[in-house]
């Protein structure tokens, strides 16, 4: 996985991922899903959805 950090601030941090396996993204968008206010949004926008 390779990325950039392009704004970290309290309330919010903002990734560029530039690479990523396909095992990784699966695992970062589980994790992203258990932490949202609202998981359907997160599964509606994956490029697996």
């Amino acid at each position: 996985m390779e990325g950039r950090v392009l704004r970290a601030r309290p309330e919010e941090t903002v990734i560029s991922f530039l690479f990523m396996d396909t095992e990784s993204f699966s695992h970062l968008n589980r994790i992203l899903q258990f932490n949202a206010e609202c998981a359907d949004k997160i599964e509606e926008t994956s490029i697996y959805g």
